[in-house]
């Protein structure tokens, strides 16, 4: 089977539990139809379900969380699934606001079977703590249709899928309900009787819509999928559970963003050498915090330590709601080789101790000396406040000595 479809069920629900980890009966509401879509285990005991009106479930919980369903949160939180799964599958399409498609066949050969790459793949989703659905078959709609019903199951032949599908109500059809009125009026009940009808009669009985979702079943039209692609730019947030007002605590949510931060920058290759924090409090106002490094820079650790820094010095007005964090200036890792013919200094050594210094005391308090050749001694050197060049004339130096060599 060469298609995998991931349905993620309830990814704005399993979002605000994450952040809030209370055990509050809590449902998420479409304002559209006015109709409980999302609920968590503490609603389900008092009695809600699914498709309940908010008035009823209003009624059987007195301390009921009610939020209102934002399908561009779902939208963020599936890109964010879907840059972490690009890790190890290469061919994702999305399916909006929650769903993902998965080519499977150029996969195969890398991972020896579809039961290992699921594994890989199951264990990406876990981590992300969020209820899935899933299901394998030989053609996109198929194992979307098998994935929505529940069916957990990874398929080995076009026969076993179609022999599920066939048996399910017509009602599954992702069609208009103008179609299925239709499909009742002429005695059609369940799938299989539609996939039965060859293609081109079935065009001349019923509508395009109709021809289309079978079509699309039986692997005999190519679907339209939207190819993921990861950005090349990073833009994240927290939204805190409560609010923060000693600035020691808020370097816990900072390293869950430098977290993701060094998981992007490691699966695209690139690196930074400037952060800028962004921290909104109680009132509504941001406080904007750069952090920089001379130095081009991938991991937790080597970022932290000039965070604490830059923090240690901050004050704040009010409680902070909401930490950003945003990386402007990206570029490609560009890594250091030791020359064997000098003493072994790591200059990447030098530059972080100047990167943590500046941070502490600002970039007017680093000087340098620079030298010059006069021959008398206190016209030799002078004070040099920029450092911005230390890496290149390092490297300068590097490529003259190597020069020097037979």
């Amino acid at each position: 089977m060469n298609w995998l479809y991931i349905s993620f069920t309830q990814l704005q629900l399993d979002h605000i539990e994450q952040i809030k980890k209370d055990r509050q009966p809590l449902v998420i509401i479409d304002t559209k139809i006015n109709e409980v879509i999302q609920l968590n285990e503490c609603a389900k005991y008092q009695g809600i379900k699914q498709q309940m009106g908010l008035a009823t479930a209003m009624a059987l919980a007195d301390e009921l969380t009610i939020e209102m369903y934002c399908e561009k949160l779902e939208l963020t939180l599936l890109n964010q699934l879907s840059e972490k799964l690009y890790l190890i599958i290469s061919e994702i399409y999305q399916d909006p606001p929650n769903g993902l498609y998965v080519n499977m066949a150029p996969l195969l050969s890398y991972y020896g079977s579809a039961a290992k790459l699921w594994f890989k793949t199951k264990k990406v989703i876990e981590g992300s703590h969020v209820k899935y659905l899933y299901a394998t078959a030989h053609s996109p709609a198929s194992a979307k249709l098998l994935a929505k019903v529940g069916t957990n199951k990874l398929f080995k032949s076009k026969a076993s899928v179609l022999a599920n599908i066939k048996s399910m109500p017509v009602e599954c059809l992702a069609i208009s309900a103008k179609q299925h009125i239709r499909l009742s009026k002429v005695g059609i009940k369940n799938i299989g009787q539609l996939l039965d009808i060859p293609l081109k009669e079935l065009a001349i009985r019923f509508d395009l819509e109709v021809i289309n979702a079978i079509g699309n079943l039986n692997g005999e039209l190519k679907a339209k999928l939207r190819c993921f692609k990861p950005k090349k730019s990073f833009h994240k947030h927290i939204e805190l559970s409560y609010e923060i007002s000693e600035v020691s605590r808020l370097i816990t949510p900072i390293k869950k963003l430098l977290s993701e931060l060094q998981e992007f920058l490691l699966r695209s290759e690139l690196a930074t050498t400037e952060l800028l924090f962004t921290l909104t409090d109680s009132n509504g106002i941001d406080q904007s915090i750069a952090v920089n490094s001379i130095n081009e820079m991938q991991y937790v650790e080597q970022w932290l330590t000039l965070v604490e820094l830059k923090f240690c010095k901050l004050n704040l007005s009010a409680p902070i709601r909401i930490v950003k964090l945003r990386v402007k200036n990206l570029q490609l890792r560009t890594s250091q080789i030791d020359d064997l013919f000098t003493e072994q200094q790591k200059s990447g050594d030098i530059n972080q101790l100047i990167g943590i210094l500046t941070t502490r005391l600002g970039k007017e308090a680093i000087k340098k000396i620079r030298h010059h050749q006069r021959h008398l001694p206190e016209q030799s050197t002078e004070e040099h406040n920029s450092f911005s060049d230390i890496k290149s004339t390092q490297q300068l130096s590097s490529i003259s000595k190597s020069a020097d060599r037979p």
